[in-house]
């Protein structure tokens, strides 16, 4: 870069004493035509009509205009030469800026490698030599003292490696120090990238042949192509780098979550062979020395790793970088520039077209099932209306015995069912779950489950609803939630199988399932569960029983949803109902606003159908 900028400045200087040097001859020949015609002023030769104001005005006119013409080219010309030289010092301070980015990003990861990082491993190192010295001055002929050894050693050692080395070593690993680093790098050169213009004049063509030069500039975007043609690339290489490094990272950290565990099975190994009938006293010794020489290998082979991992990044860290100055070379020719802007116009049209098809495929795809929708609802019309004039006009065949065939279907079905193997039958029931092994396809609601009651019990106003099909599982899941996630609470289970939509029916569901004394009201019923002595969840199926669809169904609803709000903070209200009914009252109450949480128990995949026959064909034998 210096060296170019040294040619130029000399260049700049030739130009300088260069023009100098031709005004100077312009100026001494104009004044000898000037003497030689002084001579002749006023004669026939020289007439004095042509040094009028009108004459002298129109050439000074003419010279201004001649002026302009080739000042504008020049200008021209002088602007390209200054935009193409900010070009060119824009994108070569970007790949002097990447090299001394990467020279202290470098230095940065080896003073955190160097400070950070290896101290704690050699100090964990140190007290596993310390412990290995300790147990190999004790001679084998001591096996009570090398047991008294072992029993305190096993101690000490874990305390201190659980309580302080092990942490140690894992907290600067846990921040991911190749991470961090890389992330600053990439920051910075993302910065110096930014701070180019959006566009910039180069040379479509230089000519200094011509007097005045006939210099075509363009603007080209000079940001988006280097983004496109090289940033994107190296970022894109930068972060697959650091997903591998960070893969590493993870298996380090747990390989040191294991030391202590290393340490304690061969110290409670030795020991156990220390208590049997025959004492092995050289037998405990090497179990023991193997097990901490283990250990501290481990060590030593992290604190190889980080050293070897050091060179790794500066060599990868280098390649991308010079990989990124090497492209960014292709920028700095206006010839290719120009290529790379075109090839830049023409990706470009080939995104909007595929844009355009895109969105025209996503307007037929909508379109498709309207139209097919129509068609559907013409086809139905028309075989309805044929069948209708085939009935008035006698054509139809007679009605047969139809609802004595659909007998006859069901029959004949319980017939095959009943002839299954036992085994089969009692496999595959329609009744909810009770056994886990069977249970598919609802891990995620049974979590959310857990997640809300663990809500509640942190003091959160919750109220959860699972909403589903008839035969969707709604009953399954709450008996595996009342098994799995209830099980230290008291639950109750209110179950309303008919419609029932006055408090005099309602009540004693409550009484019996809270075990109240008789309420004669929702108000004297709300009051007896605030009492309660302990925390309950109770369990409330079949929801849409407790409304009809009437002007004044819904107060029975109304004064329930009032009782859940009311009483949350005593009783963990869970509720089922069907999607339908749920649905419906959705447009008439907006009821969703009364649950904090909506669990809706959509169908069952394929996959999870196909393992929950399998699962039960595989119990059959």
């Amino acid at each position: 870069i210096r060296a170019g900028i040294d040619r130029a400045l000399e260049a700049l200087e030739q130009y300088h004493s260069a023009s100098q040097v031709r005004f100077g001859e312009w100026y001494h020949k104009t004044i000898e035509v000037f003497r030689e015609k002084w001579h002749y002023a006023g004669t026939f030769m020289l007439r004095g009509g042509k040094f009028g104001p009108a004459p002298i005005g129109r050439i000074n006119a003419h010279l201004r205009q001649q002026f302009m013409q080739r000042h504008g080219a020049w200008q021209h010309h002088f602007s390209g030469e200054q935009q193409d030289w900010q070009h060119l010092l824009s994108l070569q301070h970007i790949q002097l800026s990447t090299g001394s980015i990467y020279l202290n990003t470098m230095q940065a990861y080896l003073d955190k490698l160097n400070r950070q990082i290896i101290p704690p491993f050699e100090n964990t190192r140190a007290v596993f030599d310390a412990s290995l010295k300790a147990f190999q001055a004790i001679a084998e002929e001591e096996p009570e003292r090398f047991r008294r050894k072992i029993i305190s050693e096993n101690r000490q050692l874990l305390k201190k490696l659980r309580e302080d080395f092990l942490p140690a070593m894992m907290e600067p690993l846990l921040r991911n120090p190749v991470e961090s680093i890389a992330q600053l790098f990439l920051h910075q050169i993302e910065t110096a990238v930014r701070a180019l213009p959006e566009e910039q004049l180069v040379f479509k063509k230089r000519d200094l042949t011509h007097l005045p030069p006939r210099s075509e500039i363009e603007d080209v975007p000079i940001k988006e192509l280097l983004e496109r043609r090289t940033w994107i690339d190296f970022r894109t290489k930068l972060e697959a780098y650091l997903s591998q490094t960070g893969k590493k990272v993870e298996r380090i950290l747990q390989d040191i979550s294991e030391l202590d565990q290393i340490v304690e099975f061969n110290l409670e190994a030795a020991l156990n062979s220390l208590k049997t009938d025959k004492v092995n006293t050289e037998e405990a010794h090497r179990v023991v020395r193997e097990g901490l020489e283990r250990a501290r290998g481990k060590i030593s082979g992290f604190v190889d790793s980080f050293h070897h991992d050091g060179g790794d990044i500066r060599t990868h860290l280098f390649d991308l970088a010079y990989e990124f100055i090497i492209e960014i070379e292709d920028l700095l020719e206006s010839k290719s520039l120009l290529e790379l802007n075109f090839q830049l116009a023409r990706t470009k049209a080939r995104e909007q077209i595929q844009h355009y098809r895109h969105q025209a495929w996503l307007y037929v795809k909508r379109a498709i099932p309207i139209v097919w929708g129509y068609i559907k609802q013409a086809v139905s019309n028309v075989t309805h209306y044929y069948r209708r004039f085939r009935k008035i006009t006698g054509l139809a065949a007679p009605a047969g015995d139809t609802q004595e065939k659909v007998y006859d279907l069901l029959h004949r079905a319980q017939l095959k069912l009943a002839g299954l193997p036992y085994i089969y039958q009692q496999l595959f029931k329609l009744e909810p779950l009770s056994d886990s092994r069977f249970l598919v396809g609802r891990d995620a609601e049974l979590e959310t489950m857990k997640a809300d009651f663990n809500a509640w019990q942190a003091g959160k106003f919750m109220t959860s609803v699972i909403i589903g099909e008839r035969g969707s599982g709604r009953t399954t899941v709450l008996n595996f939630a009342e098994k799995n996630i209830y099980q230290h609470m008291p639950v109750l289970k209110i179950n309303f199988n008919n419609t029932i939509f006055s408090p005099v029916a309602f009540i004693p569901y409550m009484r019996d399932a809270f075990k109240l004394s008789d309420p004669s009201s929702v108000s004297d019923l709300e009051k007896a569960l605030l009492e309660l002595e302990r925390p309950t969840v109770c369990i409330v199926e079949n929801l849409q029983n407790l409304f009809l669809k009437t002007v004044d169904g819904f107060e029975l609803l109304e004064e329930f949803i009032a009782l859940l709000t009311s009483t949350h903070r005593r009783v963990y209200w869970v509720i089922s109902c069907t999607l339908y009914s749920w649905n419906y009252l959705e447009k008439v109450l907006h009821i969703s606003r009364y649950f904090q949480r909506i669990i809706s128990l959509g169908a069952l995949g394929q996959a999870d159908v196909e393992s929950i026959i399998l699962k039960r064909h595989r119990v059959t034998g």
